[in-house]
């Protein structure tokens, strides 16, 4: 089944008032902070509803609801996770990236720990960040061509166009704006086919009727503290509120949204409405689960080979249960493809701010090249995020010739790499001991271990836990040799309820869920343990990288001659000279004074000697 005329209009059409957006702002972008920071201008309200939309894609929404339908309602319980996530971020961290005053998140790395932590993490983060956005283009092009008819190619290109024109011309309120109008394009579409599907269903009631008899209300085995369970309470509780700090917390893509506010007060305040609103999608999503157990009670359109892949079952049961509305697919499409559209455009800006502040301009510095005006820079930035924009296309165009199992391997590998970011700064901003051969120690320890569970369990997977009862009628004929591949989503052929025992714990066992719990904890004791071997008791660190608990005054504060070695520990240096140039200057003296214009000062590279800017 195809989409109609109406489906159309409402699809382009929304897609074309994203590209209005950014075409509007393009003008507004007088500065690089401007361009890259909103002039620190924005408020918390579409803020807060951009952090969220930049953390939740198109996978979420398909991927909540065929969870709920083929494994029960386990999954819903990540609402706690995204309600605890914001204020850990907005109390903990956020105070801290906002004394540093920074464009680019891993200056917090430079500075704490020194240079080859701060490139290390840059550069998997990037690499990391196009391949998984290069996923969430693909996945839903993927789902909704293999359903409703749309072509692949043209929708991942249509999408990748879109976000260049308005994340790379508009800057960061195109994107903020932009993300506004997305999520409520994704909450109509949220709303709209759950409203509609409760009333197809016959009522609420119905609805939860139907969902108790196929057991998909069931928890049984949910609150057992079985490390190798899929879903259990104590992994989704503490795992993903790991992993959904470091989507919230650690992340450029985020950081950089929350300093496009005034002040500090504005930020706690938007990460909270962030974690207020993401916690709202996963509940809809998964309650369209249900809805849609409601529909299929006789017959899962997997057995009868309606849908080739588990995950796109959303979309099937739009486009044939619903389809009688005329433009209710258009709006459904739409709602999938502002989801996507709002976490690539933001990750196309970010990457440009990373790109220029830790890369660029040391290299100019370094080949002593003279300093671009502040026109020129906004238009380097524009070019690559630009850039950016096109290498997650071209890489969304190349998943779709991978092997399936690689494409798990990419997206699963997110949460595996993520757990060692967020415990670097972590560590950093809660302890003073913790030096840079311990983190350099911690971070290759723990990113090997989860990376080598990922992978084993995408290529050699252990057996999971049988799916909900699936249901079949003498019209549903039964397919076998059916396999998955989704972002944290897979399934093996199973119409039998067995569950398989293991003879001995094995760590290639661990659930998704747990595995960031057991990197985390590994991480703070390989650290610690290098740390304190490697004299970390004996450093002194500034208050300024510290919580404000740990600020208690018994690491000195720097004075004039004082500087921050590569490793952002006290040492004495000579007193800089009039012939120290302000970019060395600033790389070897941290930042004492705090003013609201600092980091537009030191985007134009005139930062007084007693200051420090942003590289």
């Amino acid at each position: 089944m195809t989409l109609g005329t109406v489906d159309y209009v409402l699809l382009v059409g929304s897609v074309v008032a994203s590209a209005l957006i950014g075409i509007y702002f393009t003008n507004k972008n007088k500065s690089m902070e401007a361009y890259m920071m909103g002039d620190r201008s924005m408020s918390v309200f579409p803020v807060g509803v951009s952090l969220m939309t930049s953390c939740l894609s198109g996978l979420t929404l398909l991927g909540a609801s065929a969870e709920f339908f083929y494994q029960g309602p386990t999954y819903s319980f990540v609402f706690i996770p995204m309600l605890l996530s914001g204020p850990i971020t907005a109390f903990t961290m956020l105070p801290v990236f906002y004394r540093m005053n920074t464009l680019s998140l891993y200056k917090y790395l430079h500075k704490r720990y020194g240079l080859t932590i701060k490139y290390i993490v840059t550069v998997v983060f990037m690499l990391q960040m196009i391949f998984y956005n290069a996923v969430v283009l693909y996945l839903p092009s993927m789902a909704l061509g293999g359903t409703l008819g749309v072509p692949r190619f043209y929708s991942i290109l249509l999408l990748g166009i879109t976000c260049i024109i308005y994340s790379g011309i508009g800057g960061v309120k195109a994107v903020i704006w932009s993300d506004l109008f997305q999520a409520v394009l994704m909450f109509a579409a949220l709303f709209v086919v759950g409203l509609l599907g409760t009333l197809d269903a016959g009522g609420f009631q119905e609805v939860l009727h139907q969902a108790k008899e196929g057991g998909r209300l069931d928890l049984t085995g949910f609150f057992n503290l079985d490390l190798t369970t899929r879903h259990t309470l104590l992994g989704i509780v503490i795992g993903s509120t790991i992993k959904h700090v470091y989507l919230v917390g650690v992340n450029q893509v985020q950081i950089q949204r929350a300093l496009s506010l005034a002040t500090l007060r504005q930020g706690q305040l938007a990460f909270c409405f962030c974690s207020l609103c993401g916690a709202l999608v996963i509940l809809m999503a998964s309650y369209l689960g249900a809805v849609i157990a409601a529909a299929y009670r006789s017959c899962d359109p997997f057995i009868s080979g309606d849908i080739a892949r588990r995950d796109a079952i959303l979309v099937h049961y739009v486009a044939h249960r619903l389809a009688v509305i005329p433009g209710l697919r258009g709006i459904f499409v739409a709602g999938i493809f502002s989801a996507t559209l709002s976490t690539l455009s933001s990750f196309a800006n970010s990457m440009a701010a990373l790109a220029l502040e830790d890369f660029v301009r040391p290299i100019m510095r370094t080949m002593k090249i003279k300093r671009l005006s502040d026109t020129d820079t906004t238009w380097l930035a524009k070019l690559l995020a630009t850039l950016f924009g096109i290498a997650c296309v071209l890489t969304a165009y190349l998943i779709e010739k991978a092997n399936s199992r690689l494409l798990q391997a990419t997206t699963t590998m997110f949460g595996a790499i993520g757990v060692p970011f967020l415990a670097s700064f972590a560590l950093g901003i809660f302890t003073r001991f913790v030096n840079t051969t311990g983190i350099l120690a911690g971070f290759a320890v723990t990113l090997s271990l989860g990376s080598y569970i990922t992978i084993y369990q995408t290529f050699f997977r252990r057996p999971l836990e049988p799916l909900m009862p699936v249901y079949y009628s003498e019209q549903c004929e039964r397919v076998f040799n059916m396999t998955l591949t989704s972002d944290e989503l897979t399934y093996e052929p199973s119409f039998l309820p067995l569950y398989k025992s293991f003879t001995s714990f094995s760590v290639d066992q661990i659930s998704y869920m747990m595995l960031p719990t057991v990197q985390f904890v590994l991480m703070i004791l390989v650290t610690s343990l290098v740390s304190i071997l490697t004299g970390g008791l004996n450093q002194e660190v500034d208050d300024e990288y510290l919580i404000s608990f740990m600020q208690r005054g018994s690491g000195k504060k720097l004075g004039s001659s004082d500087s921050v070695s590569s490793g952002g520990i006290i040492t004495k240096t000579m007193r800089p000279t009039p012939e120290t140039n302000d970019a060395e200057y600033n790389e070897r003296f941290p930042a004492r004074n705090y003013s609201k214009n600092l980091h537009q000062a030191s985007l134009r590279r005139d930062v007084a000697p007693n200051k420090t800017g942003t590289g």
